[in-house]
């Protein structure tokens, strides 16, 4: 059996998939929230970070 298929039966790719989605989604959201409320340009790249690195 090859790799990507023991991957696809163990729904690795999907879970991927969704999980690039939603970290997305959160970096949209919180891009909007942050330029609303004014806040420090230093603020963005610290929740495109905690996202990067609750992805590992």
């Amino acid at each position: 059996m090859s790799l990507f298929n023991e991957l696809k039966r163990r729904n690795v790719i999907r879970v991927g998939v969704a999980y690039l989605i939603v970290a997305w989604l959160i970096m949209q959201v919180a891009d909007v929230i942050l330029n609303n409320v004014e806040a420090r340009e230093v603020r963005k790249p610290m929740v495109d970070s905690e996202i990067s690195i609750s992805e590992q």
